[in-house]
């Protein structure tokens, strides 16, 4: 289910399983302080056999492993998961102080994300795990969002709601974000959407109004605004989004968006807009005062 997916994906990263394997006992437990005092949850092995029986026990998120080895190579026992089928949606960052480029290259093909050389850089470490955690998390996503794509989204009306409530929460952790929350409003206004770009054009939504500054609460004429504009423009999108709405906002964001678009078309020139709406220019100024419009800004 989605929301078994969304709760799981939504722990963030800190919470992640990682298993270091490598034969140098300091090396290990050097690495494992250093990514504990992050937040993750490690794990070590010192060779090979440990190593598979931890895969099989622990399931972890990500492995950080070195190339030389008493019992087996990291690169051989890299091409054995990898045949098995254990590392296709789990990041593998490989190890060694005696690498070179036919070592990184032979890594990459049998399946690792990257390769680091020994001494390691900690700095370098950090945000190799860090990126690596967040593409796994990015193809568990789209993995998991195929299904969706299948059907569109105005025929799973239950499912938008839990799409917003988890891009917000993916944008908060990711972006850093501030914080917003649909009202209810907004979000039957959106369940009712007929939301042509699927699920991106919602992630796509989800985003802009978090990167902008207003209230903690995302209203129905915030959202009902932005998808008049996202609306596509020949198959009468605008005229339904406005007939979901009661009279009065549903005539201020016609005639906003009517302004905006007149100014435009005279780069921003109240006279000439005033003129070619037929209505006073101090009536023109005073609209858009009320309706929030800039024309210095257009």
């Amino acid at each position: 289910m989605l929301r078994d997916y969304i709760a799981h994906s939504t722990d963030g990263l800190m919470s992640k399983n990682i298993l270091v394997v490598d034969d140098e006992i300091d090396i290990c437990f050097l690495v494992k302080d250093i990514l504990e005092d992050e937040g993750y949850d490690v794990h070590t092995a010192h060779n090979g056999q440990e190593a598979r029986q931890m895969l099989d026990s622990l399931e972890p998120d990500l492995i950080l492993m070195d190339v030389w080895m008493p019992d087996v190579d990291g690169i051989s026992l890299l091409k054995e998961w990898n045949e098995q089928g254990h590392i296709q949606h789990m990041p593998v960052i490989m190890m060694s102080g005696h690498g070179n480029i036919e070592t990184a290259v032979e890594a990459t093909r049998y399946g690792a994300y990257d390769f680091l050389e020994k001494p390691l850089s900690m700095a370098k470490l950090l945000i190799t795990v860090e990126h690596a955690l967040k593409s796994q998390l990015l193809s568990a996503e789209n993995a998991q969002l195929k299904g969706i794509q299948v059907q569109s989204l105005n025929q799973q009306p239950d499912v938008i709601i839990e799409l917003l409530n988890y891009y917000v929460d993916v944008f908060v952790q990711r972006e850093k974000l501030h914080y917003r929350k649909f009202s209810i409003a907004a979000q039957n206004h959106l369940r009712q959407y007929h939301w042509p770009g699927n699920v991106l054009e919602l992630k796509n939504l989800v985003h802009e109004l978090l990167t902008r500054d207003g209230a903690p609460e995302i209203g129905l004429d915030e959202v009902s605004h932005l998808t008049l504009q996202r609306g596509a423009e020949n198959d009468g999108s605008e005229l339904k989004a406005l007939m979901n709405l009661p009279l009065k906002p549903a005539r201020e964001l016609f005639e906003k968006q009517y302004l905006e678009d007149l100014l435009k078309s005279n780069n921003g020139n109240v006279s000439d807009t005033a003129q070619q709406a037929e209505v006073e220019r101090t009536y023109l100024y005073r609209k858009l005062k009320a309706l929030g419009i800039d024309h210095k800004q257009i």
